[in-house]
């Protein structure tokens, strides 16, 4: 990607607070148009919301079986959003739609450090909150987004550190990070790509002053390191051991699944810059005479590598992985019943539509893969800068920074691969798109707000179904345990339900394996007597249909409660 030649030293405050202004606007309008109370859990983070309800009921954290993450960051910050009411899942939820909205502002804040104009930064942390899968995981207790917002912190400090080696901005940079580690392992990533970026060419880690620097750098992370050591720890009783066999029977199947997740990866991360993208790659293809041709050759060749890879072989298209993003909507289905073979029921699906998104991603994909091939590899006259400048060094940061996160998701000791693991990549990705050059077209502007605003609105009808077929769901299971007066073991209430009311036997039986071994039902289910469902099952009968008000799914939006024939009937 190209580099901006202008010399911006500084924005006038005024604009600085307009461009955050603009982004807390748009966080504020989402909370506006879908509210985020609502006391139940959603995905894993009955897990996370299980550990910090513990902790306030006994004054000690213990985590909890189920978690692989290290947590305690998250918990502590959410168990400061309880201290107030007590255990709440919305005030769990506020705890995380606030980190995201500070993941949004830094994001902003190191586009306008990075010397972006304000009109690019505001975009910059609009995509924060426009993201599908960052929008959703929002409105959760689980630890993706509190991971992105504490490293978002640390890398806008650690940017400020590669302009300015102070160590004060350092220690800021390595506070924030402990956090993310805290949270999530991966932060240990961040000063990997500080260290690289930073040490070989700045003469400044080779003097005197390298002492206060490197103590400021490694000092937060080593407390971080010493506290998970006298903490719980459960994740290997959950598998999560080396197994290459998670890869594929043979070297070449484990080869080839590399090159398609991590061109999957960039794939669906190019998709979700396209606003920012847009104009900047445009701006790459036609800067200055004679290169041309090459740039467009260059890209051609990364479009094509990119189809070869993600596009070849099942699933083909967006979406990859699943998780959050399947059909329609946001978020997952976690209702028994509707995986038909292998195919994932949904009560609204676009299909093949999905290739419209998918080809605009492997076209971002290819410029992002081409433009940094080109800038890595100092083409003559192509924008490269000495090693010792302070904008490579950024470069390098942001570079590696989105390079190992996504790298760090593809090896044998991790199991599954889920799109929102992404979201650990989005902010260095959308500041090195931030970085290029683009222009002053208002065309080019307008194809920006434009394009925002679709990926805003798919992400805001995504998560307003998510939240409205869950507010029905957990009313009608309160609705059967405070008026019918069920048991919870009586009922199949999916996943989020059972795990949160019924998997406390479970882990006393079998500990952290009890994630592994469900019983026979799965997902901790001890009598299917009643359940909730989207669709009708063999050997029950619909008892009520109740519609979820959903903005996407509209009348088709209903969910069913069924209740399980005698043998007579």
């Amino acid at each position: 990607m190209g580099n901006r030649e202008e010399n911006v030293t500084s924005i006038a405050p005024r604009h600085v607070f307009t461009v955050l202004a603009l982004v807390v606007a748009l966080w504020g309008l989402t909370l506006f148009l879908v509210s985020p109370a609502g006391e139940f859990p959603l995905n894993d983070d009955w897990i996370y919301a299980r550990a910090v309800s513990d902790w306030i009921d006994t004054g000690t954290y213990q985590g909890h079986p189920f978690s692989t993450a290290n947590l305690v960051g998250q918990a502590w910050w959410g168990k400061l959003f309880c201290a107030g009411g007590g255990f709440s899942f919305t005030a769990l939820r506020w705890s995380t739609l606030v980190l995201w909205l500070f993941a949004a502002l830094a994001t902003t804040l190191s586009a306008l450090r990075l010397r972006a104009r304000p009109f690019t930064a505001a975009l910059a942390g609009a995509l924060i909150i426009a993201n599908p899968i960052a929008m959703n995981l929002g409105y959760t207790f689980m630890t993706d987004v509190p991971f992105m917002a504490f490293m978002a912190l640390a890398g806008l400090a650690y940017l400020c550190a590669l302009e300015t080696p102070r160590w004060q901005w350092v220690l800021l940079g390595s506070l924030f990070g402990a956090a993310a580690l805290l949270t999530r392992q991966f932060a240990v990533l961040l000063p990997i790509a500080f260290v690289l970026s930073s040490c070989p060419w700045d003469t400044r880690w080779r003097r005197r002053e390298m002492l206060p620097l490197l103590i400021a750098l490694v000092a937060p992370w080593f407390a971080a390191w010493l506290l998970l050591q006298f903490l719980p720890s459960h994740a290997a009783e959950l598998g999560h051991v080396w197994d290459p066999q998670v890869l594929g029977d043979s070297w070449g199947e484990r080869f080839f699944g590399g090159l398609k997740f991590y061109s999957s990866s960039m794939l669906l991360l190019g998709c979700l810059v396209l606003p920012l993208a847009a104009a900047q790659g445009w701006q790459w293809l036609r800067h200055k005479e004679g290169r041309v041709a090459r740039r467009a050759m260059a890209l051609a060749c990364a479009m094509l590598y990119i189809l070869l890879t993600a596009c070849t072989g099942d699933p083909n298209r967006i979406p990859f992985m699943g998780n959050i993003l399947y059909d329609t909507g946001a978020g997952p289905m976690t209702l028994r019943g509707i995986l038909m073979g292998s195919y994932l029921w949904r009560p609204v699906s676009i299909g093949g539509w999905w290739w419209l998104p998918t080809l605009a991603g492997v076209l971002v994909a290819g410029w992002m893969v081409a433009g940094c091939l080109r800038w890595l590899l100092l083409i003559p006259g192509d924008g490269r800068r000495p090693l010792h400048d302070p904008r490579r060094r950024q470069q390098c940061f942001l570079m590696f920074w989105a390079i190992l996160m996504i790298l760090a998701l593809y090896h044998p000791w991790l199991p599954v691969r889920f799109d929102r693991y992404l979201i650990g990549a989005l902010v260095p990705v959308v500041l090195l798109v931030a970085m290029a050059e683009s222009g002053r077209s208002l065309a080019g502007r307008a194809f920006q707000v434009v394009t925002l605003t679709a990926l805003f609105a798919f992400s805001l009808l995504g998560v307003q179904d998510y939240f409205a077929w869950n507010t029905t769901r957990w009313a009608m299971l309160n609705k059967l345990m405070n008026e019918q007066g069920l048991k919870p073991q009586e009922i199949d209430g999916g996943y989020e339900f059972n795990g949160w009311y019924t998997s406390q036997d479970y882990i006393k039986e079998s500990g952290a394996r009890a994630f592994l071994r469900s019983g026979p039902l799965g997902w901790w289910v001890v009598d299917d007597r009643y359940a909730i469902s989207w669709l009708p099952r063999p050997g029950f009968s619909k008892v009520e249909e109740v519609p979820y008000g959903s903005w996407l799914a509209g009348d088709m939006g209903k969910l069913l409660l069924l209740k399980k024939k005698d043998d007579g009937e």
